[in-house]
């Protein structure tokens, strides 16, 4: 978008990979205390303390949230805001212990399969 050319109506799509990977380099900031520096599926049960790795997921989201902010911010600079629809939607959801469903050490993603949409 540090371009002028867009006389034309344009398609864009980012893909933000960072909430599947639950980590960020050390030197971003990190809200969500406490969390896990690695996450490690291999701990992962029906009795573990969901905290820490919900708040690896949660700091994830908030980097991608400020990179939305980012596109958002130079559409608005470049005047498209006013015309351009944007989508942020999710692939599913995450199981997070609150449902007890750890499978083997694989958290269910079935059971939180509404997912946000918004337009």
């Amino acid at each position: 978008m540090n371009t002028s050319a867009f006389q034309k109506p344009f398609f864009g799509f980012l893909f933000y990979d960072s909430p599947h990977n639950y980590n960020l380099p050390y030197w971003l900031p990190h809200p969500f205390k406490p969390y896990w520096e690695n996450v490690d599926h291999t701990v992962l049960n029906n009795d573990f303390d969901p905290v820490p790795f919900y708040n690896s997921y949660k700091n994830t989201v908030w980097f991608c949230d400020s990179l939305i902010q980012q596109v958002l911010s130079k559409l608005e600079e470049k005047n498209l805001l006013e015309n351009t629809i944007v989508v942020i939607t999710s692939d599913h959801g995450q199981e997070f212990n609150e449902n007890k469903k750890i499978i083997g050490d694989i958290p269910a993603i079935f059971p939180n399969t509404n997912f946000r949409f918004l337009v």
